[in-house]
């Protein structure tokens, strides 16, 4: 069957069992992906066996072939003992068939096939094969197949004939098209057999040169299974124009690649066999420094990173990360917002914030341009409250200071930022202040999360009974030398933690499978908004996770390398406490 044929409709009748022979399937259940079906494995066994109705749907994610039975040929396949394994998988599949509607969501996946090849007409440049063939030979978990290594002017039959004892292997494969108008037999090949295609053009070219592909050809089955790839000569040539080549294309992501940067073709490979590193950055006002410092220390140790994300603070050092800036280049730049500019110092009259925003805005706009999310050279995104939606605002397009601001906007403090279509947002503590589910759902392979979690409970030394009123908080705003002494929670301290409450419960509780959380330390007696001591949470983290780090041997996976250090970091105990 093509390509995005359905084969099981989610809510028909099981009235029979499939088989795959040939090719991969997606199972949906309301538009998201749940499973992911190969070759020797059963179809719709659960419901069939149960004698129920079909829980979920089922397409082809490529060109496949099953095997299908109906109940007198299950029968007759197992004439010679029918009742003993009848009344087995009855019972077994019941029990699953009920689990089946609560699975949780899978995270979109490249799959073991993917092919590599033009989004237009014109051929892959040479630079760009010489590069994928040097990372396929430094990521080693991968075989890569071009027009070469197929049958000599093999068809379409000739070349399934061929690939199917290597698909049953269970390895990774690379379809490699350097020219689909050379090797037409070979790309129509490629595309009905990939799991996911990475389609590859230049930044610099017009997008209408490769037309958006039509849901049909690009087999859509509730995802996108296309990635957009666009290169440029270079990793140091400026990226723009981004926007222009997503508009109207149905895509998993896409990726942004310099032809003379090695790092840029690992990161392609591990995107391609599901293992890309996520970074995930939660929020915690002047903290957030302590990001840049952890990530200093990660950088040396010689662990990349290949997609960013995070809320509020976290979101905020993340795009700075994302834009390829030196850790001490953002330090200055945060000493400028904060402390020369004083952005979040300036009182407003309480109307629509405590805080006058302008300021705040200016230095954003400024420090992190006018570019999009889309021109990013790595993956970003920033997570936001929706109050509009009652849900989560997932920032991937548009102006990229505006998605920071949005993602910051602490409620009362700041006022919320609104989007063209007039929905209110603020800050995405409110929902979840460490965004890793979401980094979940937007790629597949292990992830990274930089937290805060302070070691003490936190005590306030104050009398309530002395605590101001009216004219004396006036005097204490006014003169700040007569708060002196007095130690009662003022408003940015107590919002900063209300606002995070739930999703650090909710964090605590979290499965984190192959992610490691790391807590990075917090300098004693520092406050939400106290900027000055910035430095002295970079400084802490840096030398902290350094030092926790070590000396790791380059042969190390960099994720257990990760994880052992979050066990030392974390005092001994496991990196989800």
């Amino acid at each position: 069957m093509p390509s995005g044929a359905v084969l099981i409709a989610q809510g028909a009748p099981a009235d029979a069992l499939f088989l795959v022979l040939v090719g991969r399937f997606r199972v949906t259940r309301d538009g998201e992906t749940i499973a992911t079906i190969g070759a020797g494995e059963p179809i719709g066994e659960l419901a069939f066996f149960s004698g129920g109705i079909r829980t979920a749907t089922v397409a082809a994610l490529r060109e496949s072939e099953v095997l299908r039975l109906d109940r007198a040929e299950y029968e007759a396949l197992a004439a010679e003992n029918p009742a003993l394994p009848h009344a087995i998988l009855q019972a077994v599949s019941a029990r699953l068939a009920a689990l089946t509607p609560r699975a949780p969501a899978l995270p979109p996946a490249s799959g073991l096939v993917v092919a590599l090849r033009p989004a237009g007409t014109e051929p892959l440049p040479e630079a760009f094969v010489e590069g994928v063939r040097a990372a396929v030979a430094r990521h080693g978990a991968v075989t890569l197949h071009d027009e070469t290594a197929a049958p000599a002017a093999a068809d379409v039959a000739a070349l399934a004939d061929w690939f199917r004892p290597l698909e049953r292997d269970g390895r990774r494969h690379v379809l490699l098209v350097r020219d689909a108008r050379a090797h037409p037999a070979w790309a129509a090949f490629a595309d009905a057999r990939s799991d996911s295609r990475y389609l590859v053009a230049e930044l610099a070219a017009s997008p209408a040169s490769a037309p958006a592909p039509v849901e049909a050809e690009a087999g859509l089955a509730g995802r996108p299974r296309d990635h957009l790839l666009l290169w440029r000569p270079s990793a140091r040539t400026p990226i723009t124009g981004t926007a222009g080549w997503l508009a109207r294309r149905a895509l998993a992501l896409h990726h942004h690649l310099g032809l003379d940067s090695p790092g840029d073709f690992d990161r392609l490979m591990r995107f391609v066999t599901d293992r890309a590193r996520g970074l995930v950055l939660g929020g915690g006002g002047a903290f957030g420094t302590a990001h840049i410092g952890a990530w200093k220390a990660m950088s040396e140790a010689g662990i990349a990173v290949d997609f960013l994300g995070g809320t509020s603070v976290g979101a905020a050092m993340a795009a700075a990360l994302a834009q390829g800036l030196d850790p001490e280049d953002i330090m200055r730049r945060c000493e400028e917002i904060f402390v020369t500019s004083r952005a979040m110092n300036r009182l407003a009259v309480p109307l629509y914030s405590a805080l006058d925003h302008r300021v705040f805005d200016e230095q954003l706009a400024r420090h992190y341009g006018e570019g999009g999310i889309e021109d990013l050279p790595v993956g970003f995104f920033a997570l936001s409250t929706n109050l509009s939606r009652n849900d989560a605002h997932l920032h991937r397009s548009g102006p990229l200071w505006r998605a920071v601001r949005a993602s910051g906007s602490i409620p009362a403090l700041l006022p919320p930022v609104l989007t063209e279509e007039g929905e209110v947002l603020i800050d995405g503590g409110l929902l979840d202040n460490l965004p890793l589910t979401a980094m979940r759902r937007l790629k597949s392979g292990p992830n990274l999360a930089f937290d805060f979690r302070p070691r003490q409970i936190w005590r306030v030394e104050a009398d309530y009974d002395r605590l101001p009123g009216r004219l004396g908080a006036l005097l204490g705003l006014l003169f700040p030398r007569s708060r002196r002494g007095n130690r009662f929670p003022r408003i940015p301290n107590v919002l900063a933690r209300a606002m995070t409450l739930n999703s650090r419960r909710r964090s605590g509780r979290m499965e984190l499978g192959e992610d490691v959380l790391v807590n990075l330390p917090i300098t004693a007696g520092a406050r939400f908004l106290d900027w000055k001591r910035g430095q002295q949470h970079y400084a802490a983290a840096h030398r902290a996770l350094g030092e926790a780090i070590g000396r790791p041997d380059p042969a190390e996976d960099a994720m257990d390398v990760m994880r052992a250090a979050a066990l030392r970091l974390n005092g001994g105990g496991r990196p989800t406490e």
